[in-house]
């Protein structure tokens, strides 16, 4: 405790001993976890690492109502009214009352509202100050919304906002505002070609973007217009972009499908939507645990939704972002090379081929074992897949199948099932759920869908954000890999993120099996 509480106060120091936002030191984060009981949090609705951190500084007294000894709220050091320096850290302070009523009580017991009364006014109630009250009657018959109104105008015309525009908007109304917004959208739309984020729209108007954000989503259904660009990533832009350029229309930050959640490009009249995952932002390491993605699934299935899960090693890698790019089109039934089953040629083949083949169109690449099968039209490549031994029981597996990127062979999949089904009496394989759903899967037209596995993860490392199996971290192996470093004390994922390391967990696996 005393080893963690000096790191706490020297972590302060960096950040000079003021209000803590956040603490991004993860070994610190996850020390500081370690040292309380989850179902502690979930009682007491203790949920934030300020508050913990906060907790440890004060030696684990947390603070109650000065005046019915109730809990008190956890906030920012300068949003405790009236802290006291025994109940303030630099990871925030408890107020000294649990409501406005005990606040009163407190001020009415301390005699504080009186005191100053009387150092301001020489009176102890603001009531008894000469004329104040004849003041106050006065005000009673003031429209306060037309008041308001002026205000808001008039800091708007100090801002430089254009006294044409502020007089075009009826500030009583939130469809004014918002129609006076989309008429400057429209006029910038015709000029650049292109429909403006709102920090363009607070650079030509003069409105800061927090107001113009207030009033867009005053109206829910106008909340996703000109969302920042700063919120939009590369990539998003160039899977709508791609999206486009296959003939259909994508919405890229939809909050409206699955609310609260954001889908990063929702292509609605094909009811799919795309996510894309950054391996760090969507690792563990930054909170996103192993229901995160799965969840994400579930939800877009139940709205009517298939969702595609992209992680963004894939989507930068050259092959990666082809292979997806050729899932998406097969997608949304814009693939243009079709090819039948019965105008190709079946042949067994060797790893060598089998291995480029599949490094070249399957997003996980080659896998070692022992069988592989390929279709040949017009003496090409273009379907294969690798089968053998399973890897999690006694029966065959079907552990890689592909098509030629941009490529549909109709039939394919009977006619490779057709020949391995007269080696075997049964067959197990599976979907990987980031882009297959039951029954839009390959597999379902020849096997039987049997249920889900629970999600998988990968590791990486924060150097080079490669993918790794997790067989790659099993205790011993990643003892072994980085030597003296590792500490028996700890988990094999606290000693991961101790040395830059971290894991994304995907979605599962749907699974299939075939029996005579």
């Amino acid at each position: 405790m005393v080893n963690i509480k000096e790191r706490l106060m020297a972590y302060a120091e960096t950040k000079n001993g003021k209000g803590i936002q956040s603490i991004t030191d993860k070994q610190l984060v996850f020390d500081l976890k370690s040292l309380f009981d989850p179902e502690f949090f979930f009682e007491s609705k203790l949920l934030t690492i300020k508050k913990m951190a906060a907790l440890i500084l004060i030696d684990m007294q947390e603070p109650v109502c000065e005046t019915c000894g109730k809990s008190v709220a956890h906030k920012f050091p300068w949003k405790a009214a009236q802290t006291t320096p025994e109940r303030t850290t630099p990871y925030g302070a408890w107020a000294r009352t649990c409501s406005p009523s005990c606040n009163q009580q407190l001020i009415e017991k301390e005699g504080t509202r009186s005191n100053t009364m009387l150092k301001r006014h020489g009176v102890k109630n603001i009531m008894q100050k000469d004329g104040f009250a004849k003041e106050a009657m006065k005000n009673r018959h003031t429209d306060w919304v037309a008041v308001g109104i002026a205000q808001q105008k008039r800091r708007l015309l100090k801002r430089g906002v254009s006294k044409e525009l502020v007089d075009s908007i009826d500030f009583s109304s939130d469809e004014s505002k918002v129609n006076a917004i989309k008429n400057i959208a429209e006029e910038y739309k015709a000029e650049h070609g292109e429909c403006p984020n709102r920090y363009d729209l607070s650079r030509i108007t003069g409105i800061h973007k927090t107001l113009l954000n207030r009033w867009l989503y005053a109206i829910p259904e106008y909340a996703h217009l000109y969302r920042s660009g700063k919120s939009v990533s590369r990539a998003q832009i160039e899977i709508k972009k791609f999206v486009e350029s296959l003939g259909m229309s994508a919405k890229i930050s939809d909050r409206m499908e699955i609310k609260p959640l954001e889908i990063d490009v929702l292509i609605k009249e094909a009811k799919i939507g795309i996510e894309y995952c950054g391996v760090w932002c969507h690792s563990e390491g930054k909170d996103k645990d192993s229901s995160y993605h799965i969840t994400k699934t579930e939800m877009m299935e139940e709205a009517g939704y298939k969702l595609l899960q992209v992680y963004d090693t894939e989507w930068d890698d050259v092959i990666g972002r082809e292979i997806w790019k050729s899932i998406i089109s097969h997608k949304l039934g814009k693939t243009q090379n079709k090819i039948h089953a019965r105008k190709c040629i079946l042949k067994k083949i060797d790893s060598t081929i089998s291995n480029e083949f599949m490094d070249n169109n399957h997003l996980q690449g080659h896998v070692k074992t022992t069988n592989h099968l390929g279709l040949f039209y017009d003496g090409e490549l273009v379907m294969a897949v690798s089968y053998g031994k399973s890897r999690f029981g006694p029966e065959p597996e079907i552990i890689r199948m592909a098509t030629k990127i941009n490529t549909v062979v109709v039939g394919g999949m009977s006619k490779l099932m057709n020949q391995i089904k007269q080696e075997h009496d049964n067959i197990v394989c599976y979907a990987d759920r980031r882009y297959a759903s039951a029954n839009d899967c390959g597999y379902s037209n020849v096997f039987s869908y049997v249920g889900l596995t629970d999600p998988n993860w990968y590791g990486f490392s924060k150097k080079d954000y490669v993918l790794y199996s997790r067989h790659k971290f099993m205790r011993h192996k990643f003892k072994e890999m980085i030597g003296d470093l590792f500490d028996d004390s700890k988990t094999t994922f606290q000693n991961m993120i101790a040395n830059g390391y971290d894991r994304i967990w995907d979605c599962g696996n749907l699974k299939f099996v075939w029996n005579r």
